[in-house]
């Protein structure tokens, strides 16, 4: 018997029953390359047991209990809000190059309701100059002055990003 196997049969919920919790991705969507790289995460993620973490945009529609209105952009704040409500833990993505004013909606409503999430922002640094920040100064503020954190990671290094959110995600859950 290895020791896994040891360890697994002596534990098997506590070691695994995290992988099973519901996690929503928020994050831009336009341009398409940023929607693609939310969606290589959540891949990534999934390729490490997570199997229940998806996009919010991505959800099919029968996984909400209710009937979606047919206005899109009261269609996506329903389906945002109902995730933000109702998921295990809410991971906010905020990029350079992204249109972020949808994610920024969403983590002004995790603070507001004091929801379970962990916020992520790119940062592109700078030789000599002040390191250049995605999201809103305020929202970064506004966490700070409750004592609550966001991360940070570099810019265009997604690899980096997969492996710093699975190690916080991981921490989460403990």
């Amino acid at each position: 018997m290895t020791f896994q196997n040891k360890f697994t049969e002596a534990n098997p919920k506590k070691i695994y029953l995290h992988l099973s919790k519901s996690i929503r991705v928020y994050g831009p969507h336009y341009p398409p390359e940023e929607k693609r790289r939310l969606e290589k995460f959540c891949k990534w993620m999934k390729e490490r047991d997570y199997t229940n973490i998806s996009l919010v945009i991505n959800l099919p529609d029968s996984y909400f209990p209710f009937q979606l209105n047919s206005d899109s952009d009261i269609r996506n704040w329903e389906r945002s809000e109902y995730c933000l409500n109702n998921s295990d833990l809410n991971i906010l993505i905020f990029t350079i190059k992204g249109k972020n004013s949808g994610v920024t909606s969403e983590i002004d409503c995790v603070i507001k309701n004091n929801l379970n999430f962990l916020m992520f922002v790119e940062t592109r640094r700078r030789k000599n100059r002040k390191n250049i920040r995605a999201g809103s100064s305020l929202i970064r503020g506004k966490l700070k002055k409750l004592s609550r954190g966001y991360h940070e990671f570099p810019s265009g290094d997604d690899d980096n990003l997969c492996n710093t959110i699975y190690q916080f995600v991981n921490d989460f859950f403990q």
